[in-house]
């Protein structure tokens, strides 16, 4: 097996998972709202980081 099949296939297996997180996280309502409400916080925590981080660098 070479590495970029394994890579491939890791690649697979992640998108696969988190489409899995995306459409059916859990068994409740409850549990699917969690499902889209935390991947949303993580990317406004990301764009937020990265702003700040752009400032201060231009701040320099």
């Amino acid at each position: 097996m070479s590495k970029s099949s394994v890579a491939v296939l890791t690649r697979e297996d992640y998108i696969g998972f988190a489409m899995m997180n995306f459409g059916n996280f859990g068994l409740g309502g409850g549990m699917m709202f969690f499902g889209w409400i935390i991947p949303v916080i993580v990317v406004v925590l990301l764009v937020l980081g990265i702003a700040a981080l752009w400032k201060y660098i231009n701040k320099k």
